[in-house]
């Protein structure tokens, strides 16, 4: 009766890229022998991946998502090193210096790349081994925190989402309440009851 299907190809030098950064060995010809992963949640993963890739285009956020679900599909297939954590790369430490002054805007895994001075492989890495988190995950964090000086300063959230870059108000509510546990308005209305609280007393 037929079926769907969703492809992604890679280029090996990409992947191999991905891996040396990761620390993993690589076996094409193994790969290649056992390439079906039968697994229900990475099959949803990827689903969810792609759709958002084919409706919005690279993004630094799908630039990261991509090589953490790369990095987890050859840990599969290879052996990872140990990895263990160290003081923060200068490389890292400059990407997310740039990220801080350019929080607002969209920024590609390659220009951060660039930025580092570290091939979009390692920056990730580094960048997650410093801090804990890949690139998009710490601009998101930057800008939920501007969010809330913004927010007691009595703007309102669709404001708030076009100063800070957000796609919309809707994704900014949506960003701001998984970091905190509540929408963005209640801050703003709780702050302001504060003040005037504090102004009849």
């Amino acid at each position: 009766e037929g079926c769907d299907f969703r492809s992604l190809l890679l280029d090996p030098d990409t992947v191999e890229g991905i891996a040396a950064a990761a620390g993993i060995e690589t076996h094409r010809k193994r790969v290649s022998e056992d390439p079906v992963v039968c697994s229900p949640s990475w099959t949803q993963q990827f689903d969810r991946f792609h759709r958002r890739l084919e409706e919005a285009g690279p993004s630094l956020e799908l630039e990261s998502e991509l090589e953490s679900w790369v990095t987890g599909f050859l840990c599969r297939k290879g052996r990872q090193e140990e990895l263990t954590a160290s003081v923060a790369h200068p490389a890292a430490r400059r990407a997310r210096e740039y990220l801080a002054d350019h929080a607002s805007r969209k920024i590609s895994l390659e220009e951060l790349a660039i930025e580092s001075g570290l091939s979009r492989f390692e920056l990730s890495r580094q960048f997650r081994r410093a801090f804990g988190m890949p690139p998009h995950s710490w601009q998101m964090q930057v800008r939920v925190d501007r969010s809330k000086d913004l927010l007691k300063a009595g703007m309102a959230p669709g404001e708030v989402a076009l100063e800070l870059g957000f796609s919309d108000q809707a994704h900014f509510t949506r960003t701001f309440k998984k970091a905190t546990g509540y929408p963005p308005g209640q801050l703003g209305r709780e702050f302001r009851k504060i003040v005037q609280d504090r102004l009849l007393d």
